[in-house]
């Protein structure tokens, strides 16, 4: 299918802004409408206008052009293939979701509508990992191990062989610099580096330790805290909710699961605080732990690796900050060869420090990721970086998926 929007800035900064009512009811009545055109149920159209109204603005015009894309229409709104489309649902709607997408099984592709299904899976693991149902959770247990392995199975057989290039990036009218200083200025004076000593990383970091600024293709603010620093997490969040003109877009959990024989442990650490302004600028305000002799940050998906840093100061457009004193070590770790630079990143696979975390969500995410790679939509080089990640943590083992955090 074809791409009718690009993702562009424009885009991003819309669905992260805070509208007014009649806006959303606008935006509501839309989404409404083509969840509808595109799936006929009703339940399905009133999930769209409902997460409109719970101001989750941009995950719900996500699903929506995901509901088009999988639906009879199969038409690509905007290229979202790394969207969870079980973002900020509760279990009921979840539930209309999967019925929606098993009306669907004989229309998609097999491989699609089992990445699809998968997720759906996952969700349902996790909602029962929470609430220690153990019997549930073995049901659900064995439906995702045979759906993964079947994925998997057509995954080793089809290495992609072409990769059609993407159209040249049209580039936006923003000036992501002069955003960007305006929301750090504001976010140092009032998150000050005395009481919280946050500090760059990742892209912003890289900006200023090879170009002495903001990347000028960079999306966002990349920001870290240690764990230990924080004395009181709910304070840390009253603050960030006093900075003005910046909200809280969401805060992103990374759930840890560990099963041994019928003990469920099930652990969800706060990942990244996602703040955004008025000119739709994100920060990622990502929190870092000790974990096995690393630092380690990351999502419900993502989970990267650095060795340990101190903080050093440092000047980024005139606002000092604290930045990681191994600069080279840090850099190396996240892109291989820094110094140069590149206009199409994917924090996905471009990454050389990123692990899988231990639960059922990042397994079914770097799954779908290689069905879709194989689809010729992504780069043919990242088939082999994601299936030897899989393999390296031990979730790919003799071609079977082997779920690492079960032990019976």
């Amino acid at each position: 299918g074809f791409v009718l929007i690009k993702k562009s800035y424009k885009l991003i900064e819309f669905g992260n802004k805070d509208h007014n009512i009649l806006v959303l009811l606008c935006i509501a009545i839309f989404a409404f409408t083509l969840t509808f055109v595109s799936t006929f149920s009703f339940s399905c159209a009133k999930l769209s206008f409902n997460q409109v109204f719970k101001r989750n603005v941009k995950s719900a015009l996500r699903r929506v052009a995901w509901f088009v894309r999988n639906s009879y229409l199969k038409i690509r709104l905007i290229n979202d293939d790394n969207f969870d489309f079980t973002e900020d649902l509760d279990f009921n709607e979840v539930l209309i979701i999967e019925k929606f997408l098993k009306k669907r099984e004989t229309k998609l592709k097999k491989e699609n509508f089992l990445a699809e299904y998968l997720f759906l899976l996952s969700y349902k693991l996790h909602f029962f990992a929470k609430n220690k149902d153990i019997k549930s959770l073995k049901i659900e247990l064995d439906k995702f191990l045979q759906v993964s392995n079947s994925l998997l199975d057509f995954i080793l057989n089809n290495r992609p062989k072409t990769f059609k290039q993407t159209t040249k990036k049209t580039k936006d009218n923003f000036d992501f610099s002069k955003n960007a200083k305006n929301m750090l200025e504001t976010f140092s004076k009032y998150i000050k580096k005395e009481d919280y000593p946050w500090y760059v990383i990742s892209g912003t970091f890289l900006g200023l330790h090879r170009e002495r600024g903001f990347l000028k293709h960079d999306v966002d603010i990349d920001l870290g805290l240690d764990f230990e620093n924080i004395k009181d997490i709910n304070k840390l969040i009253e603050d960030l909710k006093q900075i003005p003109d910046i909200t809280i877009k969401n805060i992103i959990y990374m759930p840890n699961i560990k099963i041994e024989k019928d003990e469920i442990f099930y652990d969800n650490k706060i990942g990244t605080i996602k703040l955004v302004d008025s000119s739709g600028i994100q920060i990622d305000f990502c929190i870092h732990y000790k974990q096995n002799g690393k630092i380690v940050h990351g999502s419900k998906i993502h989970l990267w690796e650095n060795s340990p840093f101190e903080l050093v100061i440092d000047n980024l457009e005139g606002i000092e900050l604290y930045c990681p004193n191994n600069a080279d070590v840090y850099l190396t770790e996240n892109y291989g060869d820094w110094r140069t630079p590149v206009k199409e990143f994917s924090c996905s696979t471009g990454t050389p420090n990123l692990t899988v975390v231990s639960n059922f969500y990042s397994i079914s995410f770097f799954l779908r990721r290689l069905v879709f790679i194989t689809q010729g939509k992504e780069p043919k080089m990242s088939y082999e970086k994601v299936l030897s990640m899989l393999e390296n943590q031990k979730i790919v083992v003799d071609k079977k998926i082997n779920i690492p955090f079960i032990k019976e």
